[in-house]
């Protein structure tokens, strides 16, 4: 196994790549798009959409995106939407702790 892949698994067992993980294909976001999710601006109370309106470029979040069409909201089927609530905090509105904690859903990967 090459030292990429096993960075990769061990970067896996973090929940925030784990969430990355489910989100990508569920939700069909660039992965630049999805790093740059706040979760007070851009989720839902109810953790089923995600409006997509800013990416990563290099270390900085930039307000614009690849095309006029990447400017959406992103619906989230049931499962999807359930681990992310869980993600953000179980048995609370989907953003509350987050909004207390003023913190992004990104991260930096190091």
């Amino acid at each position: 196994m090459s030292a990429t892949s096993e960075r990769l698994i061990e970067l896996a067992s973090k929940e925030w790549v784990w969430m990355l993980y489910i989100l990508a294909p569920a939700t069909g976001m660039r992965i630049a798009e999805l790093l740059a999710v706040e979760i007070e601006k851009h989720v839902s109370p109810d953790c089923t959409m995600i409006v997509v309106r800013q990416q990563v470029k290099g270390s900085k979040i930039v307000k614009y995106l690849k095309t006029d069409a990447a400017y959406r909201v992103v619906d989230l089927c049931p499962e999807a939407a359930a681990l992310l609530r869980k993600f953000i905090g179980a048995g609370e509105d989907c953003c509350s702790r987050l909004r207390r904690a003023r913190r992004p859903f990104r991260t930096t990967i190091s």
